[in-house]
């Protein structure tokens, strides 16, 4: 049976549209409080993932990283007590690192810059170069050879120790900027006693200041030395300043200026004091501290050296002053040098003032020769010397006291050690035996780096010289130029 309310036992058009309608809003909902609580829990466990984050990537390059995210946010984060380890080594501590970021694009977030408070870094310093136990791996990106792109730094008073076979070096590091990009670096060395097999070295004061500008580096250093010894050279109370400017980072062309001094050194067989330098050398790149390389890749030199006393091998002067200008290709290095010298002395005699100047040269090899002119003042030979130069000039009966006279006649000349010694006819009052001997015996005197020139008429004289040169009535008609020691 049928009322008029029949139609409201049932339901609407309009509720059948609603009901899916709400359905959807109450899904809709739904999801939207799980996404909150999920991003909710993921924003309150974020330290915890990012923890775990930065030791799976410090694990895939064969390190352990420790630290506590103190603040995360979209800007960046904060780390404490940061520690990177290899092993039983720990070559990096931190108090604190922030680093900073940017979003160029969505969900992908580039490292801008990175703040480092009071770091520790620990390293090995040997003949290999400079290691950090596994460090460098942090420069390469994983599963890549090339290299990383690294962010703006700054190192607040960090602390640096290379271990060597001598013993602990140390230093106190700041650095700012994008290092070789752009950046400011600069390294107090701690004063440091270091003692090895065959080496020492103690320095009271130690400065490194280096800038860069797209991988040109320039800066200066500063060094108090107290003792140095390498083998069997010895370095005393010594101080340096040197300049330097590398192109791209040491593999291009670097130019090294310096200045210093010196109280004290020995080296085998000398030494020198109150000593004063300073220069400046090319190199066609960063060369190691070997000085087989330190040649090999020089290609200019130009420096002045100043000593009080020098001494070597029985040569030696109270006071010395030496410039060279030398040029170098593939270790042959060569160029003009000049020595002055004050009270010179050497085995064969001496001067008051002596001076040089001639062509150094120096093959790759190591053969080492020496070329030009030499003057002294104040000049003398050793009695020894000058009794070896003139005992040969014996004479017979009458002639004795000739002969006698003749040689202190050569021993006065030998005296002041001049560069020319005249002889006009000295063997022409002797017989063939005595002109044989002095003749010998000049020829002796030439090689002692003297230069004789002999005026004879006798052809067999002329035969004994090295050049001769033949002239009549006032005029050279010949001349046979073969040497310039011995010259008739």
């Amino acid at each position: 049976m049928n009322t008029t309310d029949d139609k409201n036992l049932g339901f609407s058009d309009a509720d059948e549209i609603e009901r899916p309608i709400r359905w959807v809003r109450w899904t809709v909902l739904a999801l939207v409080v799980i996404a909150v609580g999920i991003l909710a829990t993921v924003w309150f466990l974020r330290k915890t993932v990012a923890e775990r984050a930065l030791a799976g990537w410090c694990a895939e390059r064969a390190l352990t990283c420790e630290g506590k995210f103190t603040s995360i946010s979209s800007d960046g984060a904060t780390i404490r007590g940061l520690k990177v380890s290899s092993g039983v080594d720990v070559p990096f501590e931190a108090t604190e690192a922030s680093v900073r970021l940017s979003w160029p694009r969505l969900l992908t977030p580039k490292l801008t810059g990175v703040s480092v408070d009071r770091p520790v870094v620990r390293g090995t310093l040997d003949e290999d170069g400079i290691l950090f136990y596994g460090l460098e791996k942090l420069a390469t990106p994983s599963g890549s050879s090339g290299p990383l792109q690294l962010p703006a730094i700054e190192i607040t008073d960090g602390r640096i120790f290379f271990a060597t076979d001598a013993g602990q070096l140390s230093a106190t590091v700041s650095m700012q900027g994008t290092f070789p990009a752009r950046g400011d670096l600069d390294l107090v060395l701690d004063p440091a006693d270091l003692k090895g097999p065959d080496s020492q070295f103690k320095w009271s004061e130690g400065i490194i200041s280096l800038q860069s500008d797209k991988g040109r580096i320039s800066g200066e250093a500063s060094f108090v030395l107290e003792r140095a010894e390498v083998k069997s050279v010895s370095v005393s109370n010594a101080a340096f300043d040197a300049q330097v400017d590398a192109v791209d980072v040491g593999e291009g062309p670097m130019t090294l200026s310096w200045k210093g001094e010196i109280a004290d050194s020995a080296f085998p067989g000398g030494k020198l004091s109150a000593a004063r330098t300073e220069g400046e050398a090319n190199f066609t790149e960063l060369p190691s501290l070997s000085a087989a390389d330190i040649m090999a890749v020089l290609t200019k030199a130009a420096f002045t050296l100043e000593t009080l006393t020098i001494s070597r091998g029985g040569y030696g002067a109270d006071a010395m002053t030496l410039t060279a200008q030398l040029t170098g290709d593939s270790g042959n290095i060569g160029g003009p040098v000049s020595v002055n010298a004050v009270r010179a002395v050497a085995p064969q005699g001496g001067a008051e003032r002596l001076a040089s100047q001639g062509m150094f040269s120096r093959s790759a090899e190591g053969t080492l020769l020496y070329a030009g002119d030499a003057s002294a003042s104040g000049a003398h030979v050793t009695p020894s010397l000058s009794k070896d130069l003139t005992s040969p000039l014996v004479f017979p009966g009458a002639l004795a006291d000739h002969g006698t006279s003749l040689r202190a006649a050569i021993a006065r000349a030998l005296v002041n050690r001049p560069s020319l010694i005249l002889g006009d006819e000295p063997t022409g009052q002797l017989d063939g035996t005595n002109t044989k001997a002095v003749i010998g015996q000049l020829r002796d005197i030439a090689t002692q780096n003297f230069t004789v020139i002999l005026v004879t008429h006798e052809e067999e004289i002329g035969q004994a010289c090295d050049r001769i040169i033949r002239i009549r009535d006032g005029e050279v008609v010949s001349d046979g130029l073969e040497d310039t020691k011995m010259v008739s």
